[in-house]
């Protein structure tokens, strides 16, 4: 069967209201053998160049991985995306990137540049400017240093973190959580927005 890109955001955005905002994909492959009207894993990579870059647009979590953590400084993303400026010129845009990317060795996947330089939107921006200062420090200007927390975060209360705590430590199951809060997403708010009051109350004691 043939999906759309529009679909196949569609299908994430489906499977993030029963796998929370950070599944991976073998998390996507589980549940989409019992949802064969989505399309699978491998369709969604192959339409949206990538599973983090599908997940990117339907506006969710995107995995951080250990390979594009690790390969690439911040100055080399920065040095790919000046290349592949000058190489693609006025036609540059995620789409001729990942392509410009294929026939490259060894290149920054879109979602890595993005999860740590920001919006391609506002990289070309800087780019048609000539603005890139070689010092990474900056590129964490307004809120891009939330991202890594971010992922950071959602890393550590992903449902499938939660339900091993939970068979660990003998907390309520999921299936409990979504009794007292409709759901896991539900329970999880509510639970920080605690937190953070005890953080808040914290510094006003200090």
């Amino acid at each position: 069967m043939w999906f759309t890109e529009s679909e196949c955001i569609q299908a994430m955005k489906v499977a993030s209201h029963y796998l929370g905002f950070s599944f991976t994909r073998n998390d996507y492959l589980h549940w989409q053998m019992d949802h064969s009207e989505y399309p699978t894993a491998a369709q969604i990579a192959h339409r949206l160049h990538g599973f983090n870059e599908a997940k990117v647009q339907a506006g969710l979590i995107p995995n951080a991985t250990v390979r594009t953590s690790s390969q690439f400084s911040d100055d080399e993303l920065i040095i790919a995306l000046k290349n592949a400026y000058q190489d693609l010129g006025g036609t540059f845009s995620e789409r001729s990137y990942e392509l410009w990317r294929s026939r490259k060795e060894k290149k920054p996947s879109l979602s890595t540049i993005r999860n740590r330089l920001g919006s391609i939107t506002e990289l070309k921006k800087r780019l048609e400017a000539n603005s890139f200062s070689f010092d990474a420090a900056l590129i964490y200007d307004s809120d891009k240093w939330k991202v890594p927390l971010v992922q950071f975060i959602a890393g550590q209360l992903s449902l499938n973190a939660y339900k091993k705590w939970s068979r660990e430590h003998g907390a309520p199951s999921v299936s409990d959580l979504q009794d007292y809060a409709d759901s896991y997403e539900g329970a999880l708010v509510e639970a920080m927005n605690r937190y953070i009051q005890q953080i808040k109350d914290g510094r006003d004691r200090d």
